[in-house]
Protein backbone atom coordinates (compact mmCIF):
# COMPACT_ATOMS: atom_id res chain seq x y z
CA UNK A 1 0.00 0.00 0.00
CA UNK A 2 0.69 3.80 -0.51
CA UNK A 3 1.06 4.06 3.40
CA UNK A 4 3.42 0.82 4.04
CA UNK A 5 5.89 2.33 1.22
CA UNK A 6 5.46 5.70 2.60
CA UNK A 7 6.59 4.09 5.64
CA UNK A 8 9.32 1.88 4.38
CA UNK A 9 11.12 4.72 3.04
CA UNK A 10 10.98 6.99 6.09
CA UNK A 11 12.60 4.04 7.39
CA UNK A 12 15.36 4.15 4.99
CA UNK A 13 15.76 7.54 4.86
CA UNK A 14 16.33 7.86 8.99
CA UNK A 15 18.92 4.83 8.47
CA UNK A 16 20.72 6.99 5.37
CA UNK A 17 20.62 9.93 7.68
CA UNK A 18 21.92 7.93 10.33
CA UNK A 19 25.14 6.60 8.34
CA UNK A 20 25.98 10.34 7.08
CA UNK A 21 24.71 9.64 3.70
CA UNK A 22 22.73 11.69 1.23
CA UNK A 23 19.41 10.03 -0.43
CA UNK A 24 19.71 10.77 -3.74
CA UNK A 25 16.55 8.97 -5.48
CA UNK A 26 13.68 6.68 -4.62
CA UNK A 27 12.15 3.86 -7.29
CA UNK A 28 9.66 2.49 -5.21
CA UNK A 29 10.80 -0.61 -4.14
CA UNK A 30 14.90 0.49 -4.05
CA UNK A 31 16.34 3.70 -3.22
CA UNK A 32 19.87 5.50 -4.56
CA UNK A 33 22.07 7.00 -1.77
CA UNK A 34 25.00 8.39 -1.61
CA UNK A 35 27.73 7.84 1.20
CA UNK A 36 31.36 9.25 2.26
CA UNK A 37 32.95 5.57 2.07
CA UNK A 38 32.00 2.09 1.43
CA UNK A 39 31.76 1.43 4.78
CA UNK A 40 29.17 3.59 5.63
CA UNK A 41 27.13 2.11 3.19
CA UNK A 42 27.89 -1.52 4.35
CA UNK A 43 27.28 -0.22 7.93
CA UNK A 44 24.07 0.91 6.51
CA UNK A 45 22.92 -1.75 4.50
CA UNK A 46 23.80 -4.17 7.70
CA UNK A 47 21.86 -2.11 9.88
CA UNK A 48 18.33 -1.71 7.64
CA UNK A 49 18.68 -5.90 6.99
CA UNK A 50 18.79 -6.96 10.83
CA UNK A 51 16.01 -4.88 10.70
CA UNK A 52 13.90 -6.42 8.22
CA UNK A 53 14.87 -9.71 9.96
CA UNK A 54 13.85 -8.25 13.13
CA UNK A 55 10.42 -7.47 12.21
CA UNK A 56 9.95 -10.51 10.16
CA UNK A 57 11.01 -12.64 13.15
CA UNK A 58 8.23 -10.78 15.84
CA UNK A 59 5.59 -11.20 12.77
CA UNK A 60 6.46 -14.89 12.91
CA UNK A 61 6.34 -15.74 16.42
CA UNK A 62 3.18 -13.10 16.44
CA UNK A 63 1.08 -15.44 14.47
CA UNK A 64 2.88 -18.40 16.13
CA UNK A 65 1.40 -17.22 19.36
CA UNK A 66 -2.29 -16.70 17.76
Amino acid sequence: TDEAAARAGAIVARHVTRFRGQLVKSTGDGVLATFDGPARAVHCAAALRRRRIRRAQTAAESRAAE
